[in-house]
C-alpha cells in the first residue's frame, strides 16, 4: 500500500518538472515573437514609405513629361486659343483630346506668367491657391513643389509646363484629381497601417489618405498628438509638399501586447495530453505494484509451506 502510494507521488513530481518546462518553453517561445512584433511593424512601414513615396514621384514625372508633350502635341490649338479664347469649337477640341490622353484630368488652363487665367476648361476653378502655386512655378519651374488645392468637389492638383504661344511664355497646366494618389495608398497600405500625406510645410495638416483628399475625409485634417506619436515611418515626397507617414492603428498596437490567450489552445493540448500520459502512468504503475504484491504474496505462502514440511 504505502510502496503504491509513494509510487504515484513519485511519478507525479517527475511529471511536473516536465509540464513546467513544456509550458515554460511556450512562454518563452511566444514572449521572443511578441518581442519582435514592434520592429517588424517598423520595418515593413520603412519598406512601404519608401517604396510608396517612390512610386509617387514616378508617377507625377511621369504626368509632367506628358503634359509637356501633349502641350506640344496640340500647339496649333493652343495658339488659336490664345487668340480666340471664348470659342466654343476649340474649347471642346481641346477638351476632347484632353480626355483621350488623360481620362483622369479635370480641367486644363492657359494662364499669364502674372496668374490671369486666358482660358479655362472648367471656368472658375483657378482661385487664389491655383494662383499662388502658379507664382511658384514661374519663379522656381521645376523646383516648385506641387500640393492640393482643396476645393470642395474639385480638389485638385495642378501639373504646370512653360509654352510659348503668339510669340510670348504662357503657362499651361492640367488639373487633376488626386483621386489615382488615393488608389496608390490604397492598394499599398498595409493591414493595421494607415498611410497619409501631410503638408511638410503646414504642422501635420493631412492632405490625403487611403480614404481621400481632406475636403472629402471623414477624419480629422491634422494629426492628433496620439496620432504622431504612432507613426512608424516617414518619407519626403520629392517634387511635393508632402510627407508619406505611415500611421499604426489600434489593431497593430493591440497585436504588440503579450497575451496568454494567444496560447491558450496549445497549452491546453499540452496539459491535457501530459495529464493523459500522467494518468495512464499512474495506472500502469498501480497495476504493476499489484502484480507485484500478488507475486510476493504468492512467495511468501510457499516459504511459508516449505517450512511447515521442514
Amino acid at each position: 500500500m504505502n510502496s503504491s502510494f509513494f509510487s504515484r507521488w513519485a511519478s507525479i513530481l517527475i511529471g511536473l518538472p516536465l509540464l513546467f518546462g513544456v509550458l515554460a518553453g511556450i512562454y518563452q517561445a511566444g514572449f521572443s515573437e511578441f518581442k519582435q512584433r514592434p520592429i517588424k511593424a517598423q520595418q515593413q512601414a520603412e519598406s512601404i514609405v519608401g517604396k510608396v513615396g517612390a512610386s509617387l514621384e514616378v508617377i507625377l514625372r511621369g504626368l509632367e513629361r506628358s503634359t509637356g508633350l501633349f502641350a506640344e502635341a496640340n500647339s496649333w490649338t493652343l495658339n488659336q486659343l490664345v487668340l480666340q479664347p471664348d470659342s466654343a469649337e476649340l474649347r471642346n477640341m481641346l477638351s476632347k483630346k484632353l480626355l483621350e490622353a488623360f481620362p483622369e484630368a479635370y480641367s486644363a488652363t492657359i494662364s499669364t506668367t502674372a496668374g490671369n487665367p486666358l482660358m479655362e476648361l472648367e471656368l472658375g476653378l483657378m482661385g487664389e491657391v491655383c494662383k499662388q502655386d502658379l507664382r511658384a512655378f514661374v519663379e522656381k519651374g521645376k523646383q516648385r513643389e506641387l500640393f492640393l488645392h482643396p476645393v470642395s468637389d474639385a480638389s485638385h492638383i495642378d501639373i504646370m509646363v512653360m509654352v510659348p504661344l503668339q510669340r510670348t511664355q504662357y503657362v499651361f497646366y492640367i488639373s487633376f484629381r488626386p483621386d489615382f494618389i488615393v488608389e496608390e495608398l490604397a492598394a499599398q497600405q498595409l493591414p493595421g497601417h494607415e498611410l497619409v500625406l501631410l503638408r511638410d510645410d503646414k504642422s501635420n495638416l493631412v492632405e490625403i489618405t487611403a480614404a481621400g483628399d481632406r475636403t472629402r475625409n471623414v477624419r480629422n485634417n491634422f494629426l492628433s498628438p496620439t496620432e504622431l506619436q504612432r507613426v512608424l515611418a516617414s518619407s519626403k515626397v520629392e517634387g511635393t509638399h508632402w510627407m508619406l507617414v505611415d500611421i499604426a492603428r489600434d489593431e497593430l498596437l493591440s497585436s504588440f501586447r503579450f497575451r496568454w490567450t494567444d496560447y491558450s489552445v496549445l497549452i491546453f493540448l499540452v496539459v491535457m495530453l501530459l495529464g493523459l500520459w500522467m494518468v495512464f502512468y499512474l495506472q500502469y504503475l498501480h497495476l504493476k505494484a499489484g502484480r507485484y504484491a500478488d507475486e510476493l504474496g504468492i512467495l511468501n505462502k510457499e516459504l511459508s509451506q516449505a517450512s511447515l514440511h521442514d
